[in-house]
């Protein structure tokens, strides 16, 4: 469900949210192995993080068309 409103904007932001995701998944696993949870500055930057990576897919899917 949370996937339609992605799905109407394109590829591109389909593309972007992916790799967001998967950015995410990956800083979670390490926030957990590394510091057993998750602090406010964790979630700060895992928040920057998965913005830029967003950004970032969606830009490259766009150069890719």
């Amino acid at each position: 469900i949370g996937v339609i409103p992605l799905y109407w904007c394109g590829i591109h932001a389909l593309a972007g949210a992916t790799i967001a995701l998967l950015i995410l998944f990956v800083l979670a696993r390490w926030f957990i192995r590394r510091l057993g949870g998750f602090t406010g500055d964790t979630l700060g930057a895992a928040q920057q993080l998965t913005e830029i990576a967003f950004y970032s897919g969606a830009l490259a899917s766009w150069n890719s068309i």
